[in-house]
């Protein structure tokens, strides 16, 4: 019986550690990858200045990237009602290992100030945009 006690005990210590081992082996950034690697869209409130009519508030923004196009675009309702949409062209895609939780977009004119970044957190993908008319702040 002592027997039979301590492998029950030792079954279920070791069966929480297994399922746990496999957790780790997913990638905790799922809605990321889909995004990166397949395309998509999603909403994200960010605050924007409009350099063209330096402009500056809080809208609800949606993030489309077309995979086959190879453009993400950026639309948005501004203050005064108007629409805006920026698209950048020619992207490629740049992850980096020490930080797999974003997704950085940039042109392939190799212009540093001219990029898109993606992150998750928390299940959500929010959006970091530089791009030629619109600032992130």
């Amino acid at each position: 019986m002592k027997y039979f006690i301590s492998l029950i005990f030792s079954i279920f210590l070791t069966l929480p550690l297994a399922s746990f081992k496999n957790l780790n082996n997913e990638n905790p950034y799922t809605q990321l990858a889909t995004f990166s690697e397949k395309g998509g869209e999603f909403e994200d409130v960010i605050h924007v200045y409009i350099v063209e009519f330096r402009q500056s508030f809080d809208v609800k923004a949606k993030v489309t990237y077309n995979k086959s196009t190879n453009q993400i675009i950026l639309d948005f309702k501004g203050a005064d009602g108007s629409m805006h949409q920026e698209v950048m062209e020619g992207i490629h895609v740049e992850k980096n290992n020490d930080t797999p939780s974003v997704v950085t977009f940039d042109d392939n004119n190799m212009n540093d100030e001219i990029y898109v970044s993606v992150t998750e957190y928390s299940g959500k993908l929010s959006v970091i945009w530089n791009g030629e008319f619109y600032h992130m702040m």
